[in-house]
Protein backbone atom coordinates (compact mmCIF):
# COMPACT_ATOMS: atom_id res chain seq x y z
CA UNK A 1 0.00 0.00 0.00
CA UNK A 2 1.31 3.21 -0.82
CA UNK A 3 1.21 6.64 0.25
CA UNK A 4 -1.05 7.79 -2.54
CA UNK A 5 -3.35 5.19 -2.02
CA UNK A 6 -4.46 7.28 1.57
CA UNK A 7 -4.78 10.34 -0.63
CA UNK A 8 -7.90 8.40 -2.63
CA UNK A 9 -11.36 10.33 -2.44
CA UNK A 10 -12.78 6.94 -1.53
CA UNK A 11 -10.25 6.05 1.41
CA UNK A 12 -10.88 9.03 3.07
CA UNK A 13 -14.50 8.83 2.20
CA UNK A 14 -14.68 5.01 4.07
CA UNK A 15 -12.54 6.44 7.11
CA UNK A 16 -15.35 9.18 7.19
CA UNK A 17 -18.39 6.89 7.00
CA UNK A 18 -16.94 4.66 9.55
CA UNK A 19 -16.45 7.84 11.82
CA UNK A 20 -20.43 9.19 11.03
CA UNK A 21 -21.55 4.95 12.42
CA UNK A 22 -19.30 5.23 14.88
CA UNK A 23 -20.79 8.85 15.97
CA UNK A 24 -24.35 7.38 15.44
CA UNK A 25 -23.60 4.32 17.49
CA UNK A 26 -22.71 6.09 20.30
CA UNK A 27 -26.16 8.20 20.17
CA UNK A 28 -27.57 4.77 20.23
CA UNK A 29 -28.49 5.09 16.26
CA UNK A 30 -27.88 1.32 16.01
CA UNK A 31 -29.68 -0.18 18.92
CA UNK A 32 -33.48 -1.56 18.85
CA UNK A 33 -35.48 0.51 20.91
CA UNK A 34 -38.18 -1.70 22.79
CA UNK A 35 -41.07 0.41 24.42
CA UNK A 36 -42.54 0.05 27.56
CA UNK A 37 -45.45 -2.08 26.83
CA UNK A 38 -43.36 -4.17 25.06
CA UNK A 39 -41.10 -4.61 27.21
CA UNK A 40 -43.78 -5.72 29.97
CA UNK A 41 -43.92 -8.82 28.13
CA UNK A 42 -40.74 -9.70 29.40
CA UNK A 43 -40.38 -13.29 30.98
CA UNK A 44 -43.52 -14.45 29.28
CA UNK A 45 -44.68 -17.32 27.49
CA UNK A 46 -45.76 -16.62 24.29
CA UNK A 47 -46.63 -18.12 20.89
CA UNK A 48 -44.55 -16.38 18.02
CA UNK A 49 -44.21 -16.35 14.42
CA UNK A 50 -40.84 -15.25 13.15
CA UNK A 51 -38.83 -15.57 10.26
CA UNK A 52 -35.41 -17.27 10.13
CA UNK A 53 -32.66 -14.82 9.10
CA UNK A 54 -29.45 -17.37 9.40
CA UNK A 55 -27.56 -20.28 9.69
CA UNK A 56 -28.14 -21.83 13.71
CA UNK A 57 -24.86 -22.45 15.36
CA UNK A 58 -24.15 -24.40 17.97
CA UNK A 59 -22.74 -23.82 21.81
CA UNK A 60 -22.33 -26.06 24.90
CA UNK A 61 -26.13 -24.77 25.15
CA UNK A 62 -27.46 -26.40 22.00
CA UNK A 63 -28.21 -24.37 18.42
CA UNK A 64 -29.01 -20.76 18.82
CA UNK A 65 -29.71 -18.75 15.81
CA UNK A 66 -31.13 -15.42 14.76
CA UNK A 67 -34.56 -14.20 13.56
CA UNK A 68 -37.39 -11.64 12.71
CA UNK A 69 -40.13 -11.88 14.85
CA UNK A 70 -43.60 -10.80 12.99
CA UNK A 71 -46.17 -11.70 15.42
CA UNK A 72 -46.55 -12.64 19.47
CA UNK A 73 -49.93 -14.12 20.14
CA UNK A 74 -52.12 -12.77 16.66
CA UNK A 75 -50.71 -9.29 17.64
CA UNK A 76 -47.83 -7.58 15.14
CA UNK A 77 -44.32 -8.10 17.35
CA UNK A 78 -41.65 -6.90 14.74
CA UNK A 79 -38.35 -7.34 16.58
CA UNK A 80 -34.79 -8.88 15.72
CA UNK A 81 -34.78 -12.63 18.40
CA UNK A 82 -32.42 -14.44 19.38
CA UNK A 83 -33.45 -18.03 19.17
CA UNK A 84 -32.20 -20.44 21.80
CA UNK A 85 -33.64 -23.48 19.84
CA UNK A 86 -35.56 -26.76 22.35
CA UNK A 87 -32.24 -28.57 23.70
CA UNK A 88 -31.39 -32.12 22.16
CA UNK A 89 -32.36 -30.66 18.61
CA UNK A 90 -30.41 -31.98 15.89
CA UNK A 91 -29.28 -29.39 13.02
CA UNK A 92 -30.82 -31.60 9.93
CA UNK A 93 -34.62 -31.00 12.13
CA UNK A 94 -34.18 -27.05 12.32
CA UNK A 95 -35.24 -24.56 10.43
CA UNK A 96 -33.69 -23.55 7.20
CA UNK A 97 -32.94 -19.44 6.31
CA UNK A 98 -36.30 -18.28 4.89
CA UNK A 99 -38.53 -20.43 6.76
CA UNK A 100 -41.77 -19.24 8.48
CA UNK A 101 -42.09 -20.78 12.16
CA UNK A 102 -44.14 -20.42 14.98
CA UNK A 103 -42.25 -20.91 18.12
CA UNK A 104 -43.70 -21.80 21.77
CA UNK A 105 -41.34 -20.78 24.49
CA UNK A 106 -40.05 -17.81 26.87
CA UNK A 107 -39.14 -14.32 25.94
CA UNK A 108 -36.82 -12.40 27.60
CA UNK A 109 -34.85 -9.13 27.29
CA UNK A 110 -30.93 -9.78 26.74
CA UNK A 111 -28.82 -9.73 29.96
CA UNK A 112 -27.04 -6.27 30.63
CA UNK A 113 -23.30 -7.02 32.66
CA UNK A 114 -23.87 -7.25 36.38
CA UNK A 115 -20.38 -6.42 37.26
CA UNK A 116 -17.44 -4.15 35.47
CA UNK A 117 -15.84 -7.04 33.09
CA UNK A 118 -18.69 -8.92 32.80
CA UNK A 119 -20.47 -10.21 29.28
CA UNK A 120 -22.66 -7.73 27.55
CA UNK A 121 -25.05 -10.18 26.16
CA UNK A 122 -27.08 -6.73 25.35
CA UNK A 123 -24.77 -4.55 23.70
CA UNK A 124 -23.72 -8.09 22.10
CA UNK A 125 -27.01 -8.74 20.46
CA UNK A 126 -27.96 -5.15 19.85
CA UNK A 127 -25.21 -4.53 17.37
CA UNK A 128 -26.52 -7.45 15.37
CA UNK A 129 -29.99 -5.72 15.35
CA UNK A 130 -31.30 -8.52 18.29
CA UNK A 131 -33.90 -6.91 20.73
CA UNK A 132 -34.91 -10.42 22.56
CA UNK A 133 -33.96 -13.57 23.31
CA UNK A 134 -36.80 -16.03 22.66
CA UNK A 135 -36.02 -19.56 24.36
CA UNK A 136 -38.21 -22.33 22.29
CA UNK A 137 -40.03 -25.22 23.99
CA UNK A 138 -41.18 -26.19 20.91
CA UNK A 139 -41.74 -25.20 17.33
CA UNK A 140 -43.39 -25.67 13.88
CA UNK A 141 -43.16 -25.01 10.39
CA UNK A 142 -46.07 -22.49 9.08
CA UNK A 143 -44.62 -21.42 5.87
CA UNK A 144 -41.35 -22.84 3.38
CA UNK A 145 -39.34 -20.12 2.40
CA UNK A 146 -39.63 -17.57 -0.60
CA UNK A 147 -37.41 -17.81 -3.70
CA UNK A 148 -35.65 -14.78 -2.73
CA UNK A 149 -33.95 -17.41 -0.33
CA UNK A 150 -32.84 -20.00 -2.15
CA UNK A 151 -29.42 -19.21 -2.23
CA UNK A 152 -29.12 -19.13 1.07
CA UNK A 153 -31.28 -22.33 1.75
CA UNK A 154 -29.08 -24.36 -1.05
CA UNK A 155 -25.90 -23.03 0.89
CA UNK A 156 -27.84 -24.50 4.04
CA UNK A 157 -27.78 -27.88 2.40
CA UNK A 158 -24.05 -27.77 1.71
CA UNK A 159 -23.30 -26.71 5.21
CA UNK A 160 -26.02 -29.66 6.64
CA UNK A 161 -24.39 -32.30 4.31
CA UNK A 162 -20.90 -31.77 5.51
CA UNK A 163 -21.96 -31.56 9.14
CA UNK A 164 -23.92 -34.74 8.47
CA UNK A 165 -21.03 -36.41 6.85
CA UNK A 166 -18.19 -35.31 8.69
CA UNK A 167 -20.19 -36.14 12.38
CA UNK A 168 -20.88 -40.09 10.62
CA UNK A 169 -17.15 -40.53 10.27
CA UNK A 170 -15.50 -38.94 12.95
CA UNK A 171 -15.88 -38.65 16.63
CA UNK A 172 -17.72 -35.56 17.72
CA UNK A 173 -14.67 -33.43 18.74
CA UNK A 174 -12.85 -34.01 15.88
CA UNK A 175 -15.58 -33.44 13.21
CA UNK A 176 -16.26 -29.93 15.20
CA UNK A 177 -12.55 -29.03 14.65
CA UNK A 178 -13.08 -30.52 10.91
CA UNK A 179 -16.39 -28.04 10.57
CA UNK A 180 -14.38 -25.09 11.88
CA UNK A 181 -11.40 -25.85 9.48
CA UNK A 182 -14.39 -25.74 6.52
CA UNK A 183 -16.62 -23.59 7.25
CA UNK A 184 -15.74 -21.78 10.81
CA UNK A 185 -18.43 -23.88 12.68
CA UNK A 186 -16.49 -25.43 15.94
CA UNK A 187 -19.93 -26.09 17.59
CA UNK A 188 -19.66 -27.24 20.98
CA UNK A 189 -16.22 -28.02 21.54
CA UNK A 190 -15.06 -29.18 24.56
CA UNK A 191 -14.08 -26.68 26.98
CA UNK A 192 -10.78 -27.78 27.38
CA UNK A 193 -9.90 -28.62 23.48
CA UNK A 194 -11.63 -24.77 22.66
CA UNK A 195 -9.47 -23.08 25.69
CA UNK A 196 -5.90 -24.95 24.35
CA UNK A 197 -6.79 -23.77 20.65
CA UNK A 198 -7.24 -20.42 21.82
CA UNK A 199 -4.65 -19.85 24.37
CA UNK A 200 -2.19 -21.34 21.70
CA UNK A 201 -3.41 -18.48 19.10
CA UNK A 202 -4.90 -20.94 16.81
CA UNK A 203 -8.41 -20.24 17.41
CA UNK A 204 -8.99 -18.07 14.08
CA UNK A 205 -8.15 -21.32 11.81
CA UNK A 206 -11.54 -23.01 13.56
CA UNK A 207 -14.00 -19.66 13.11
CA UNK A 208 -15.20 -17.31 10.98
CA UNK A 209 -11.98 -16.26 8.76
CA UNK A 210 -11.31 -15.25 4.79
CA UNK A 211 -9.25 -17.82 4.75
CA UNK A 212 -12.05 -20.39 4.14
CA UNK A 213 -13.21 -18.30 1.05
CA UNK A 214 -9.82 -18.10 0.16
CA UNK A 215 -8.88 -21.94 -0.30
CA UNK A 216 -12.54 -22.25 -1.96
CA UNK A 217 -11.41 -19.67 -5.03
CA UNK A 218 -7.82 -21.07 -5.49
CA UNK A 219 -9.60 -24.32 -5.65
CA UNK A 220 -11.73 -23.21 -8.26
CA UNK A 221 -9.30 -21.72 -10.18
CA UNK A 222 -6.95 -24.73 -10.53
CA UNK A 223 -10.01 -26.61 -12.01
CA UNK A 224 -10.77 -23.81 -14.65
CA UNK A 225 -6.59 -24.15 -15.02
CA UNK A 226 -7.31 -27.82 -16.12
CA UNK A 227 -9.82 -27.64 -17.80
CA UNK A 228 -8.57 -24.38 -19.59
CA UNK A 229 -11.64 -22.36 -19.30
CA UNK A 230 -11.08 -18.96 -20.65
CA UNK A 231 -10.93 -15.68 -18.48
CA UNK A 232 -14.53 -14.86 -17.71
CA UNK A 233 -15.48 -18.59 -17.08
CA UNK A 234 -12.73 -18.72 -14.85
CA UNK A 235 -14.36 -15.46 -12.75
CA UNK A 236 -17.36 -17.10 -12.98
CA UNK A 237 -16.50 -20.21 -11.46
CA UNK A 238 -14.38 -18.76 -8.57
CA UNK A 239 -17.22 -16.32 -7.63
CA UNK A 240 -19.35 -19.05 -7.21
CA UNK A 241 -17.14 -21.06 -5.03
CA UNK A 242 -16.52 -18.26 -3.17
CA UNK A 243 -19.72 -17.13 -2.99
CA UNK A 244 -20.89 -20.36 -2.02
CA UNK A 245 -18.37 -21.15 1.18
CA UNK A 246 -19.66 -17.83 2.21
CA UNK A 247 -23.35 -18.40 2.34
CA UNK A 248 -22.84 -21.89 3.83
CA UNK A 249 -20.56 -20.13 6.79
CA UNK A 250 -23.15 -18.46 7.52
CA UNK A 251 -21.80 -14.75 5.98
CA UNK A 252 -19.90 -13.05 8.46
CA UNK A 253 -18.06 -10.11 7.77
CA UNK A 254 -14.17 -11.69 7.19
CA UNK A 255 -16.32 -14.14 4.56
CA UNK A 256 -17.85 -11.69 2.54
CA UNK A 257 -14.28 -9.78 2.61
CA UNK A 258 -12.57 -12.21 1.00
CA UNK A 259 -15.35 -12.66 -1.29
CA UNK A 260 -16.05 -9.15 -2.60
CA UNK A 261 -12.20 -8.59 -2.09
CA UNK A 262 -11.51 -12.02 -5.06
CA UNK A 263 -14.73 -11.36 -7.09
CA UNK A 264 -13.22 -7.76 -7.73
CA UNK A 265 -9.44 -8.83 -8.24
CA UNK A 266 -10.35 -11.99 -10.54
CA UNK A 267 -13.05 -9.84 -12.82
CA UNK A 268 -10.45 -6.74 -12.85
CA UNK A 269 -7.68 -9.06 -14.36
CA UNK A 270 -10.15 -10.81 -16.76
CA UNK A 271 -11.03 -7.63 -18.34
CA UNK A 272 -7.60 -6.94 -18.32
CA UNK A 273 -7.69 -4.00 -16.07
CA UNK A 274 -5.15 -2.94 -13.32
CA UNK A 275 -6.50 -3.24 -9.72
CA UNK A 276 -3.99 -3.98 -6.40
CA UNK A 277 -5.12 -5.41 -3.28
CA UNK A 278 -5.66 -2.40 -1.39
CA UNK A 279 -8.44 -1.17 -3.61
CA UNK A 280 -10.38 -4.30 -3.30
CA UNK A 281 -9.96 -4.70 0.58
CA UNK A 282 -11.66 -0.71 0.29
CA UNK A 283 -14.85 -1.58 -1.90
CA UNK A 284 -15.36 -4.68 -0.27
CA UNK A 285 -15.60 -2.17 3.17
CA UNK A 286 -17.79 -0.39 1.46
CA UNK A 287 -20.13 -2.64 -0.11
CA UNK A 288 -20.49 -4.22 3.53
CA UNK A 289 -21.33 -0.81 5.27
CA UNK A 290 -23.33 0.46 2.87
CA UNK A 291 -25.62 -2.90 2.90
CA UNK A 292 -24.99 -3.73 6.70
CA UNK A 293 -23.75 -0.66 8.49
CA UNK A 294 -23.78 -3.00 12.06
CA UNK A 295 -21.08 -4.91 10.72
CA UNK A 296 -18.73 -2.33 11.28
CA UNK A 297 -19.40 -2.94 15.20
CA UNK A 298 -18.56 -6.77 14.80
CA UNK A 299 -15.33 -7.99 16.17
CA UNK A 300 -15.33 -10.29 12.97
CA UNK A 301 -15.66 -7.09 10.62
CA UNK A 302 -12.48 -5.35 13.22
CA UNK A 303 -10.09 -8.13 12.88
CA UNK A 304 -10.65 -9.34 9.22
CA UNK A 305 -10.00 -5.73 8.15
CA UNK A 306 -7.56 -4.94 10.46
CA UNK A 307 -5.59 -7.77 9.88
CA UNK A 308 -5.80 -7.24 6.05
CA UNK A 309 -4.63 -3.55 6.02
CA UNK A 310 -1.76 -4.12 8.40
CA UNK A 311 -0.33 -7.27 5.71
CA UNK A 312 -0.71 -4.66 2.81
CA UNK A 313 1.31 -1.85 4.82
CA UNK A 314 3.64 -3.71 6.76
CA UNK A 315 4.38 -7.00 3.97
CA UNK A 316 7.08 -4.55 1.93
CA UNK A 317 8.78 -3.89 5.32
CA UNK A 318 9.20 -7.34 5.81
CA UNK A 319 10.38 -8.10 2.48
CA UNK A 320 13.26 -5.20 3.08
CA UNK A 321 14.17 -6.59 6.57
CA UNK A 322 14.27 -10.30 5.06
CA UNK A 323 16.19 -10.05 1.18
CA UNK A 324 16.12 -12.56 -1.40
CA UNK A 325 19.79 -13.51 -0.85
CA UNK A 326 19.20 -15.38 2.14
CA UNK A 327 18.75 -19.16 1.80
CA UNK A 328 15.12 -20.03 0.67
CA UNK A 329 14.41 -21.78 3.65
CA UNK A 330 15.85 -18.64 6.14
CA UNK A 331 13.39 -15.95 4.33
CA UNK A 332 10.65 -18.26 4.11
CA UNK A 333 10.64 -18.67 8.21
CA UNK A 334 11.67 -15.23 8.26
CA UNK A 335 8.77 -13.62 6.26
CA UNK A 336 6.07 -16.52 8.09
CA UNK A 337 7.38 -15.10 11.50
CA UNK A 338 6.89 -11.85 10.34
CA UNK A 339 3.44 -12.18 8.94
CA UNK A 340 2.17 -13.42 12.14
CA UNK A 341 3.89 -10.58 14.17
CA UNK A 342 2.16 -7.83 11.47
CA UNK A 343 -1.62 -10.30 12.30
CA UNK A 344 -0.81 -10.15 15.99
CA UNK A 345 0.12 -6.70 16.33
CA UNK A 346 -2.83 -4.86 14.31
CA UNK A 347 -5.28 -6.88 16.09
CA UNK A 348 -3.47 -6.81 20.00
CA UNK A 349 -6.03 -3.87 21.11
CA UNK A 350 -9.39 -5.94 19.37
CA UNK A 351 -7.86 -8.75 22.07
CA UNK A 352 -7.42 -6.30 24.49
CA UNK A 353 -11.19 -5.12 24.29
CA UNK A 354 -13.26 -8.06 23.01
CA UNK A 355 -11.30 -11.10 25.06
CA UNK A 356 -9.23 -9.51 27.74
CA UNK A 357 -6.49 -11.98 26.80
CA UNK A 358 -3.55 -12.44 24.09
CA UNK A 359 -1.54 -15.35 22.80
CA UNK A 360 2.03 -14.37 23.42
CA UNK A 361 3.01 -17.80 21.68
CA UNK A 362 0.82 -17.40 18.94
CA UNK A 363 3.35 -15.60 17.55
CA UNK A 364 5.43 -18.76 16.78
CA UNK A 365 2.47 -20.82 17.05
CA UNK A 366 0.87 -19.79 13.81
CA UNK A 367 4.10 -20.09 11.56
CA UNK A 368 3.64 -23.66 11.74
CA UNK A 369 0.11 -23.92 11.91
CA UNK A 370 -0.75 -21.36 8.87
CA UNK A 371 1.29 -23.17 6.19
CA UNK A 372 -0.62 -26.32 7.54
CA UNK A 373 -4.39 -25.07 7.33
CA UNK A 374 -4.52 -25.74 3.52
CA UNK A 375 -3.51 -29.44 4.02
CA UNK A 376 -5.94 -30.06 6.84
CA UNK A 377 -9.18 -28.53 4.83
CA UNK A 378 -8.15 -30.04 2.38
CA UNK A 379 -8.19 -33.43 3.60
CA UNK A 380 -11.81 -32.66 5.38
CA UNK A 381 -13.35 -31.53 1.82
CA UNK A 382 -11.91 -34.69 0.35
CA UNK A 383 -13.26 -36.74 3.46
CA UNK A 384 -16.84 -35.12 2.74
CA UNK A 385 -16.61 -35.75 -1.38
CA UNK A 386 -15.30 -39.58 -1.02
CA UNK A 387 -17.66 -40.31 1.37
CA UNK A 388 -20.43 -39.48 -1.43
CA UNK A 389 -18.15 -42.03 -4.00
CA UNK A 390 -16.75 -44.69 -1.98
CA UNK A 391 -17.59 -45.59 1.67
CA UNK A 392 -13.98 -47.55 1.74
CA UNK A 393 -11.94 -44.77 0.64
CA UNK A 394 -13.58 -42.48 3.00
CA UNK A 395 -13.36 -44.29 6.07
CA UNK A 396 -9.26 -44.71 5.48
CA UNK A 397 -9.33 -41.17 4.61
CA UNK A 398 -10.99 -40.38 8.30
CA UNK A 399 -8.36 -42.30 10.37
CA UNK A 400 -5.65 -40.14 8.58
CA UNK A 401 -7.78 -37.82 8.94
CA UNK A 402 -8.10 -38.40 12.85
CA UNK A 403 -4.81 -38.91 13.19
CA UNK A 404 -3.80 -35.52 11.66
CA UNK A 405 -6.20 -33.68 14.33
CA UNK A 406 -5.03 -35.66 16.90
CA UNK A 407 -1.46 -34.14 16.13
CA UNK A 408 -2.63 -31.06 15.99
CA UNK A 409 -4.75 -30.51 18.99
CA UNK A 410 -1.00 -32.36 21.04
CA UNK A 411 0.24 -29.43 19.62
CA UNK A 412 -1.82 -26.95 20.53
CA UNK A 413 -2.17 -28.46 24.21
CA UNK A 414 1.70 -28.47 24.01
CA UNK A 415 2.01 -24.39 23.13
CA UNK A 416 -0.66 -24.02 25.55
CA UNK A 417 1.31 -25.06 28.21
CA UNK A 418 4.01 -23.54 27.78
CA UNK A 419 5.11 -20.18 30.44
CA UNK A 420 3.86 -17.13 29.45
CA UNK A 421 1.58 -18.52 26.89
CA UNK A 422 -1.23 -16.05 27.47
CA UNK A 423 -0.95 -12.85 28.39
CA UNK A 424 -4.05 -11.07 30.35
CA UNK A 425 -5.40 -7.36 28.91
CA UNK A 426 -7.06 -4.55 29.97
CA UNK A 427 -8.86 -2.64 27.34
CA UNK A 428 -7.28 0.14 25.80
CA UNK A 429 -8.66 4.31 25.97
CA UNK A 430 -9.34 5.45 22.86
CA UNK A 431 -6.27 7.88 22.60
CA UNK A 432 -3.65 4.92 23.59
CA UNK A 433 -5.39 2.93 20.74
CA UNK A 434 -4.92 5.71 18.24
CA UNK A 435 -1.60 6.09 19.21
CA UNK A 436 -0.33 2.66 18.73
CA UNK A 437 -2.19 2.23 15.42
CA UNK A 438 0.03 5.49 14.22
CA UNK A 439 3.24 4.01 15.60
CA UNK A 440 2.10 0.89 13.45
CA UNK A 441 2.04 2.70 10.31
CA UNK A 442 4.91 4.66 10.73
CA UNK A 443 7.73 2.09 9.29
CA UNK A 444 5.09 1.95 5.71
CA UNK A 445 5.31 5.49 4.97
CA UNK A 446 8.43 5.65 2.56
CA UNK A 447 9.52 8.76 3.53
CA UNK A 448 10.77 9.99 6.71
CA UNK A 449 8.51 12.95 6.74
CA UNK A 450 5.67 10.47 7.04
CA UNK A 451 7.08 8.38 9.58
CA UNK A 452 8.02 11.61 11.50
CA UNK A 453 4.59 13.15 10.76
CA UNK A 454 2.66 9.79 12.21
CA UNK A 455 4.83 9.76 15.14
CA UNK A 456 4.46 13.14 16.10
CA UNK A 457 0.62 12.10 15.92
CA UNK A 458 0.73 9.30 18.33
CA UNK A 459 2.58 11.37 20.82
CA UNK A 460 0.11 14.22 20.93
CA UNK A 461 -2.49 11.16 20.85
CA UNK A 462 -1.29 9.95 24.60
CA UNK A 463 -0.59 13.52 25.93
CA UNK A 464 -4.42 14.07 24.98
CA UNK A 465 -5.25 10.97 26.86
CA UNK A 466 -2.60 12.44 29.87
CA UNK A 467 -4.43 15.52 30.29
CA UNK A 468 -7.83 14.08 30.21
CA UNK A 469 -9.37 14.75 33.63
CA UNK A 470 -10.35 12.35 35.82
CA UNK A 471 -12.37 12.07 39.49
CA UNK A 472 -10.56 12.41 42.60
CA UNK A 473 -12.37 9.77 43.64
CA UNK A 474 -14.68 6.25 42.40
CA UNK A 475 -16.39 3.68 44.70
CA UNK A 476 -17.48 0.57 42.40
CA UNK A 477 -20.14 -1.26 44.46
CA UNK A 478 -20.21 -4.85 43.03
CA UNK A 479 -22.88 -6.76 42.80
CA UNK A 480 -22.85 -9.20 45.80
CA UNK A 481 -22.41 -13.47 45.03
CA UNK A 482 -24.74 -14.88 47.30
CA UNK A 483 -23.14 -17.97 48.70
CA UNK A 484 -25.56 -19.91 50.93
CA UNK A 485 -28.15 -17.51 50.08
CA UNK A 486 -26.00 -14.68 52.10
CA UNK A 487 -24.78 -11.74 49.99
CA UNK A 488 -21.08 -10.79 50.01
CA UNK A 489 -20.90 -7.20 50.23
CA UNK A 490 -17.68 -5.52 47.96
CA UNK A 491 -16.30 -2.98 46.52
CA UNK A 492 -13.30 -0.87 45.29
CA UNK A 493 -12.35 2.38 45.63
CA UNK A 494 -10.29 3.90 42.92
CA UNK A 495 -8.25 7.22 43.88
CA UNK A 496 -4.79 8.17 42.78
CA UNK A 497 -4.04 5.70 40.27
CA UNK A 498 -4.45 2.67 43.16
CA UNK A 499 -7.22 0.12 43.85
CA UNK A 500 -8.79 -0.33 47.43
CA UNK A 501 -10.87 -3.76 47.63
CA UNK A 502 -13.77 -3.52 50.45
CA UNK A 503 -14.95 -7.08 51.85
CA UNK A 504 -14.89 -10.10 49.84
CA UNK A 505 -15.76 -11.59 46.66
CA UNK A 506 -14.41 -14.01 44.03
CA UNK A 507 -11.21 -13.65 42.94
CA UNK A 508 -12.36 -14.12 38.86
CA UNK A 509 -15.20 -11.35 39.74
CA UNK A 510 -12.15 -8.44 41.17
CA UNK A 511 -10.02 -9.52 38.42
CA UNK A 512 -12.17 -8.30 35.81
CA UNK A 513 -13.71 -5.15 37.20
CA UNK A 514 -10.15 -3.87 37.69
CA UNK A 515 -9.43 -4.71 34.40
CA UNK A 516 -12.03 -3.10 32.82
CA UNK A 517 -11.28 -0.15 34.68
CA UNK A 518 -7.60 -0.55 33.85
CA UNK A 519 -8.60 1.00 30.48
CA UNK A 520 -8.88 4.24 31.93
CA UNK A 521 -4.96 4.15 32.57
CA UNK A 522 -5.22 5.48 36.14
CA UNK A 523 -5.49 2.13 37.90
CA UNK A 524 -1.36 0.47 38.07
CA UNK A 525 -1.47 -1.68 41.40
CA UNK A 526 -3.75 -3.21 43.39
CA UNK A 527 -3.09 -1.88 47.43
CA UNK A 528 -4.28 -3.73 50.65
CA UNK A 529 -7.71 -4.39 51.34
CA UNK A 530 -9.79 -0.85 52.82
CA UNK A 531 -10.63 -1.73 56.29
CA UNK A 532 -14.09 -1.13 55.94
CA UNK A 533 -15.10 2.29 57.34
CA UNK A 534 -16.87 5.04 56.53
CA UNK A 535 -15.36 7.19 53.38
CA UNK A 536 -15.54 10.89 53.27
CA UNK A 537 -14.63 13.62 50.37
CA UNK A 538 -15.87 16.88 50.40
CA UNK A 539 -19.90 16.70 51.43
CA UNK A 540 -20.20 13.59 50.19
CA UNK A 541 -19.28 10.27 52.38
CA UNK A 542 -20.02 6.60 51.45
CA UNK A 543 -20.68 3.18 53.04
CA UNK A 544 -19.95 -0.08 52.56
CA UNK A 545 -21.65 -2.71 54.68
CA UNK A 546 -24.96 -2.01 54.05
CA UNK A 547 -23.84 -0.10 51.11
CA UNK A 548 -25.11 3.89 50.83
CA UNK A 549 -24.07 7.55 49.61
CA UNK A 550 -24.62 10.41 51.74
CA UNK A 551 -24.79 14.21 50.43
CA UNK A 552 -24.55 16.68 52.95
CA UNK A 553 -25.58 14.29 55.37
CA UNK A 554 -28.93 13.48 53.27
CA UNK A 555 -28.87 9.54 51.84
CA UNK A 556 -29.38 8.77 48.56
CA UNK A 557 -32.00 5.63 47.41
CA UNK A 558 -30.75 5.06 44.07
CA UNK A 559 -27.35 2.89 44.94
CA UNK A 560 -29.96 0.68 47.02
CA UNK A 561 -32.24 0.28 44.32
CA UNK A 562 -29.68 -0.11 41.60
CA UNK A 563 -27.61 -3.04 43.33
CA UNK A 564 -30.56 -5.48 42.92
CA UNK A 565 -29.80 -5.55 39.09
CA UNK A 566 -26.04 -4.61 38.70
CA UNK A 567 -22.85 -2.89 40.01
CA UNK A 568 -23.02 0.92 40.66
CA UNK A 569 -19.97 3.67 39.96
CA UNK A 570 -20.15 6.77 41.73
CA UNK A 571 -17.80 9.69 41.14
CA UNK A 572 -17.34 13.01 42.96
CA UNK A 573 -15.03 15.11 43.31
CA UNK A 574 -16.67 16.37 46.87
CA UNK A 575 -19.20 18.44 45.82
CA UNK A 576 -20.45 17.13 42.31
CA UNK A 577 -21.44 13.32 42.13
CA UNK A 578 -22.70 10.92 39.14
CA UNK A 579 -23.58 7.46 39.08
CA UNK A 580 -23.82 5.03 35.99
CA UNK A 581 -23.91 1.47 35.92
CA UNK A 582 -20.81 -0.60 34.38
CA UNK A 583 -23.35 -1.26 30.92
CA UNK A 584 -21.79 1.84 29.14
CA UNK A 585 -20.77 4.97 29.79
CA UNK A 586 -24.11 6.52 28.24
CA UNK A 587 -26.34 4.29 29.77
CA UNK A 588 -27.03 6.15 33.31
CA UNK A 589 -29.15 5.41 35.97
CA UNK A 590 -31.73 8.36 34.89
CA UNK A 591 -30.33 10.84 37.18
CA UNK A 592 -27.22 12.10 39.27
CA UNK A 593 -27.66 11.82 42.78
CA UNK A 594 -29.29 14.58 45.04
Amino acid sequence: MTDSALRRPLVWGLFLYMAALAALRARGAFRPVVPWDDAALAYGSYSVALTVQGCPREDLRGWKGPARAVALEGRPFRYGVEVLWPKGSELERLPFPGERVVVDGRLRLPRRPKNPGDFDEAGFLADRGLAWVLQASSWRRDRPPGWAWAPKVWAERLRRSVHARLFALLIPDEARLSEGLLLGYKGALAPRLARAVRNAGLIHLIVPSGAKVALAVAAALALAGLLRLSAHARWLLAFSAGLAVTLAAGGDAPYWRACIAAAALLFWRARGREGDAFQALVLSAWAQLLFWPRALFSAGFQMTYLALAGLLSLWPVARRLAPARWPRWARALALGAGTSLIVQGCLWPVFAEDFGRGSVVGLAANVVAVPAYPFFAGAAWSLWAMSFVCARLAAALAVVLAWALSRGEAFCQAAASLPGAVATLAPWPPTSVAAYYLVLLAPSRRSWRGAAACLSLALACRALGALSPAPPLRVVYLKPPKLAGRPRQAALILAAGRAWVVGSAPPSLLRKALLSYDALGRVQGRSPAWSGRPLRLGSVSFRFDPPGVAVAGSESAIIKRALKFSAVEVATDGVEVHAKTPRSASDLLGRDLP
